[in-house]
């Protein structure tokens, strides 16, 4: 059966099956219901549940619009915590944290609103650990519902669990919304510390980081167009090293060779493969994952509020003493900077 509805559907605009995402302009994203589900639904539970979904979608409105004007004082959890503190301390990891601290909201805001219906959130029985629902929706009747809250859209149709084909889901959507790319979060950043900016704002600095990342990577792939036709006129990799990075060392040609084609992403016949990351001892793993829930249990108390509050100027550098100089300079060899403090620790 097919729930063929999609909610807030720009006026003119007749969107795809939920497989990849048109350009909606400053729109920010849709509620996707056009999935196949396995299971029959009971009377009046496909209404239910998508009245239950709008609310969702509605949050995860919310959640992104705090979080692109930079209002996220009332946000709490540690995945919040997480994305602050990475964002703030200018770490380049921070945008991939972004969907989490926006999920996490979305969650903030559903336990204080009446949603009508039980939920839980990313756990659903019969998937065990193939797949974890961002939102299951448990009906009277036994039935399930599913609601994923995701910047891809259209991902939930690659996922293991039965999404679409298993008999005890009977509604199944997709709340999607504008990924948060690298271009975004030096204007979030700044948002963020000045405590907060008119929405409408925050979509214009939206707009230009998109427009500016679109302008790169038309440059990226023109270039990546030059290295790709310069390549075949060699016929080989051999040739091509031997001749192209004939400044180097014969020995060391082949591997500049292939950091430099796989940099524009080409991988051809007669590269060697890339090495891949040494994976860490089952020790070291589970050290980590330790350190890690103390870690979050710590963040779990504080709210981006408290957070934001530790935000701390830089300490003034106070002259020493001479004979302090001395003692320093002979014991470390060289003088000791003055530390700076972090937006967070």
């Amino acid at each position: 059966m097919f729930a063929a509805v999609q909610l807030k559907r720009p006026t003119g605009v007749v969107p795809p099956r939920a497989v990849f995402a048109p350009n909606r302009g400053v729109i920010q994203r849709v509620l996707d219901e056009d999935f196949k589900h396995g299971g029959t639904p009971k009377m009046g539970e496909t209404a239910a549940c998508r009245a239950f979904a709008k609310k969702v979608s509605d949050f995860v409105d919310q959640a992104y619009n705090e979080l692109i004007s930079g209002n996220v004082k009332e946000w709490k959890g540690a995945k919040a915590a997480t994305f602050l503190e990475l964002l703030l301390n200018g770490h380049g990891t921070a945008k991939t944290h972004a969907a989490n601290a926006i999920e996490e909201r979305v969650y903030a805001l559903m336990l204080k609103a009446d949603m009508t219906l039980k939920w839980v959130p990313q756990f659903a029985d019969a998937m065990g650990s193939a797949s974890k629902p961002d939102i299951v929706i448990h009906l009277p009747s036994g039935n399930e519902a599913l609601v994923d809250i995701t910047s891809d859209r259209g991902h939930i149709l690659g996922k293991a669990g039965g999404w679409t084909t298993s008999e005890r889901y009977v509604y199944v959507a997709e709340a999607y919304f504008h990924s948060v790319r690298e271009e975004h979060i030096a204007n979030i950043k700044s948002a963020i510390e000045k405590g907060g900016i008119k929405l409408e704002d925050a979509l214009e600095l939206r707009k230009q980081a998109d427009a500016a990342r679109r302008k790169r990577l038309k440059a990226l792939m023109e270039e990546r167009r030059i290295v790709r036709e310069g390549f075949r006129e060699y016929g080989s990799f051999s040739n091509y090293a031997l001749t192209e990075f004939s400044s180097l060392p014969k020995s060391q040609r082949m591997t500049a060779a292939a950091r430099y084609l796989r940099a524009n992403g080409i991988v051809v016949k007669g590269m060697r493969r890339a090495k891949g990351k040494r994976k860490p001892s089952l020790e070291t793993l589970k050290k980590k994952k330790a350190t890690a829930r103390k870690v979050r249990a710590a963040k779990e108390k504080k709210s981006a509020e408290e957070l934001l509050a530790t935000l701390k100027t830089p300490k003034l550098t106070v002259p020493m003493k001479r004979s302090t100089r001395r003692a320093v300079v002979a014991k470390k060899k060289t003088a000791t900077p003055v530390v700076i403090h972090k937006f967070l620790k």
